[in-house]
């Protein structure tokens, strides 16, 4: 939705199911947040410009798929990871050597990975760190009206060839990792 006053928050729920236990936790409803890519911009020859431009993601799913509850049962940590997806995103409008007009848009698949801690007794979420993000996909493509060209035009997601708008190699976000993924996971709940 372009209207940037037209927003809807996505929130993840989560109840808890303990061994013992006869009924789930209080539920635990919260907003999700958003994913700042590290899009770096350039000027037309390769200096990066300092700040400027934001490309915020936001959340589209939600799955936990590690749990380790207090010893008192008041509390829990819980590995989530977030699922950041966007198709035809509009990016800008691009320009070829005769100035045609296009429309770039990428396609992205990537997810943020959280530790939070719920109170089991209120269902509030206490703290929510991120711990790691992971890109899978990053695909740009110039479109002249709903044609897709097949012409790459984000250089962040693929590197191309400026005169001829074919590619060269990836672009830095094109693969992104930081932090601790999935594997570090085992450092904050165990091997299970």
């Amino acid at each position: 939705n372009d209207d940037p006053n037209d927003l809807t928050v996505a929130r993840g729920a989560v109840r808890v199911l303990e061994e013992d236990a006869c009924d789930f936790s209080a539920p635990s409803m919260f907003p999700l947040g958003d994913w700042l890519l590290p899009y770096r911009v350039k000027t037309v020859d390769g200096v990066p410009v300092p700040g400027g431009v934001e490309i915020v993601l936001p959340p589209r799913d939600l799955l936990i798929y590690g749990t380790v509850v207090t010893p008192d049962r008041s509390r829990a940590l819980l590995l989530a990871r977030v699922t950041h997806k966007e198709d035809q995103f509009f990016l800008d409008k691009v320009f070829d050597n005769v100035n045609t007009e296009y429309d770039c848009r990428i396609n992205w698949l990537g997810y943020t990975y959280h530790v939070l801690l719920v109170n089991l007794q209120t269902g509030a979420k206490e703290q929510d760190w991120m711990v790691g993000v992971q890109n899978q996909t990053c695909e740009s493509y110039a479109y002249l009206g709903i044609t897709n060209t097949n012409q790459h035009c984000f250089a962040s997601c693929e590197e191309t060839d400026p005169k001829t708008g074919k590619f060269l190699r990836d672009g830095h976000l094109k693969g992104y990792k930081e932090g601790f993924i999935p594997a570090g996971a085992s450092a904050l709940f165990g091997d299970r």
